[in-house]
């Protein structure tokens, strides 16, 4: 099964090399995301850039709406089954 993607934001104290301050963090289950910006915004766009480049195997995604599964997450309930009709 796909790499599931939970990107969310945070504000977090960091360290930022003349003392600490708030930054936005930007992480995702998936390893290859962790990202720190000042800006709420730039973090809010990161988040939706990083979504716009996830690539999910058709298999996996979600052949119905009732499931309420975004487009860029693998759906636990249609991944690795066949399909009943090629519609």
């Amino acid at each position: 099964m796909g790499e599931r993607h939970r990107p969310g934001v945070t504000r977090i104290i960091a360290d930022l090399g003349e003392g600490e301050g708030w930054v936005y963090r930007l992480r995702c289950t998936c390893p290859s995301l962790a990202l720190d910006t000042h800006s709420k915004d730039q973090a809010q766009q990161d988040r939706r850039r990083h979504l716009e480049q996830v690539d999910i195997d058709p298999t996996e995604r979600c052949r119905d709406t009732r499931h309420k599964v975004p487009a860029w997450d693998v759906c636990s309930l249609c991944g690795d089954q066949l399909p009943l009709f090629d519609l």
